[in-house]
């Protein structure tokens, strides 16, 4: 818990990036604008409602706005070190589990970000944990909270119904067994899958809309390759290094572990294999672009418990005093060599850079900062490079492209005018400007992106301007490293 605290609350204060800054956007306003923001932003509202509730109780900072992710991923480390331990009964399995998550540099990102996943998360273990119990029993009263708790990580990210799917594949598979059956066969599951979907059935018109625009996913999903699947096999869903490695080396201690029901070990593996292979087959069908780590985040946590149950396995297939002693610290440390100090390793990373977070990548505040330095009248450019910037133009769409500058990192002021940009595209910018000819102040350009894309949309809109009469040049530029980063270019009228 310490290690996993101590990642995941490091540097929790630095500028907020692009989607987290959707974030801040939905919940700045009434309760009332909630749900409806969250949509424009392809989410659903349950997320964004915790965080208002957060901000009322005097929230309204960075820390604020992360506060619900903070605690969620936090909780994720004892919690999955719980889960081993009661489906073991082994320590050295539950330290093993919960020292991957706290090293698991996905979890790490997530608790430190201000979107829904390590909600996600959390809920989805907790719906690992009840279906579980939900397949030994049957019992209704346990079927219920499995279906509220499906219901409720639904609404918290809409994809999060792929480990959903996952549970509700392994009990069709594991009814063809009568006494499973008997327990939990296929009316019941399917009684449970129709009041879930009725849960959903709300998200309907949402769900429709996305669906409308899914062409614009790939901007930000690539297509799906054979090199792209092995490195995400490899980095979301470590496998091979954390679970494969150990089991294969201490294989012959393994096969003198006493027999046990593999129940659980295959609801884990249907559990990480469904949301995989639905997604692959989404991408690659060109149905949904959906092969993305955010998406499939809720299963993460998969390989921890596999390399747990290969721990507690190796324990008791261990003979001697002296095995049972060192043989778990073997395994220990070939299970988190990979997440803690692999190249992509979470410890790695906070050794070769202690004062800096994964998660910084676009400093927006550092941005807004700058733009307050010009005093008096100022037209201030934002091309956030939101996807939505394709879209048909409207007030309410202008107000979504302006997110980075009228929440958190405020740049509203009467004497300011914030454009939304829309990508290549400068031309209304420009005519925007024509109509308040001749406009008396410097033009501010903020781009998502490198100092060089700053540098070309300004001349763009320079040579936009210069065909209505109006010059301008370029006075100033900042930028602000990250990936992508953020740049910024001042114009002032030409003399």
């Amino acid at each position: 818990m310490a290690c996993g605290c101590a990642l995941r609350w490091r540097d929790v204060t630095h500028s907020l990036w692009l989607d987290e800054l959707h974030t801040s956007w939905t919940v700045w306003g009434d309760l009332a604008q909630v749900a409806s923001r969250a949509e424009q932003g392809n989410q659903p509202p349950l997320y964004s409602w915790l965080v208002w509730l957060v901000m009322q109780a005097g929230g309204r900072s960075e820390l604020g706005l992360r506060l619900v992710s903070l605690v969620a991923g936090s909780l994720l480390v004892p919690a999955t070190g719980w889960v081993a331990w009661r489906w073991t009964g082994s320590a050295s399995a539950a330290l093993v589990a919960g020292l991957y998550v706290a090293g698991d540099r996905y979890s790490i990102f997530y608790a430190q970000d201000a979107r829904p996943y390590a909600c996600v998360q959390c809920v989805a273990l907790a719906q690992l944990v009840v279906f579980d119990r939900v397949l030994a029993t049957g019992s209704r009263a346990v079927r219920l909270v499995a279906v509220a708790l499906a219901s409720v990580n639904y609404w918290l990210h809409y994809t999060a119904v792929l480990p959903t799917v996952g549970l509700w594949l392994y009990a069709a598979w594991l009814a063809r067994d009568p006494a499973a059956a008997r327990r939990y066969g296929i009316v019941k599951l399917a009684q449970d899958i129709a009041v879930t979907l009725m849960l959903m059935a709300p998200s309907i018109g949402a769900l429709q809309a996305i669906a409308g625009h899914r062409e614009l996913w790939q901007q930000f999903v690539p297509a799906l390759t054979p090199a792209n699947f092995a490195f995400q096999l490899l980095t979301l869903f470590p496998v091979l290094p954390v679970v494969v490695l150990p089991w294969a080396s201490m294989l012959p201690v393994v096969r003198r572990a006493p027999a046990e029901d593999p129940t659980r070990v295959r609801l884990l593996w249907c559990w990480l294999l469904a949301p995989l292979l639905l997604t692959a087959i989404a991408t690659l069908g060109d149905f949904a672009r959906l092969f993305l780590p955010r998406y499939l985040v809720g299963v993460a946590v998969v390989p921890g418990l596999l390399a747990a149950w290969v721990a507690a396995r190796v324990g008791r297939g261990a003979q001697t005093p002296a095995q049972r002693t060192w043989l778990p610290v073997v395994v220990t440390v070939l299970t988190l060599w990979y997440p803690w100090l692999g190249t992509r390793g979470s410890l790695r990373a906070a050794l070769a850079a202690p004062q800096a977070s994964p998660h910084a990548r676009e400093d927006w505040r550092a941005a807004a900062a700058w733009a307050r330095r010009f005093a008096g009248p100022a037209a201030v450019v934002v091309n956030s490079g939101l996807i939505e910037a394709a879209l048909p133009p409207s007030a309410a769409q202008d107000d979504y492209l302006l997110l980075p500058v009228n929440n958190l990192y405020d740049l509203r002021s009467p004497q300011r005018l914030l454009l939304p940009g829309r990508g290549d595209d400068l031309h209304a910018v420009a005519r925007e400007l024509t109509g308040r000819h001749p406009f008396p102040g410097p033009i501010l350009v903020l781009q998502r992106g490198s100092l060089a894309r700053a540098l070309a949309a300004a001349h763009r809109l320079i040579e936009s301007l210069d065909r209505t009469g109006m010059k301008y040049t370029i006075a100033d530029s900042a930028a602000w490293p990250g990936a992508p980063g953020v740049a910024a270019v001042a114009l002032q009228p030409a003399r």
